[in-house]
């Protein structure tokens, strides 16, 4: 698994200020039917593990929620828990070119 690239993808989820114009997650809550989440979060929760730590962390959005401290990959794309967290919680928008942003789309597989 070389060159995989990072689905990072709102700004709360940033580690420093890499993408200052990124877009929020406030903006793209709720963006996927609940059909379609469940579908792109089984996808990502099926990842091959990377590394995972013992220890949870919070949630960069709600920090009163704890969050699998872990990093996954499809092989193309590498993301945390995080990342699923939010897509079984609040349905975030995916990029486009995962092949699961619109309705009746693939989850990326």
């Amino acid at each position: 698994m070389e060159n995989l690239k990072r689905l990072l993808l709102y700004k709360e989820r940033q580690y420093s200020n890499q993408l200052p114009t990124a877009p929020s997650i406030e903006d793209n809550m709720n963006a996927m039917p609940t059909a379609l989440a469940e579908d792109v979060a089984a996808y990502l929760r099926h990842g091959l593990i990377l590394i995972e730590f013992v220890s949870p962390v919070p949630d960069p959005y709600c920090h009163d929620d704890m969050v699998r401290n872990v990093v996954f990959s499809d092989g193309v794309y590498f993301w945390d828990g995080v990342i699923l967290y939010w897509v079984e919680k609040y349905r975030v928008r995916m990029p486009e070119e995962t092949g699961a942003g619109e309705p009746g789309a693939s989850s990326g597989q």
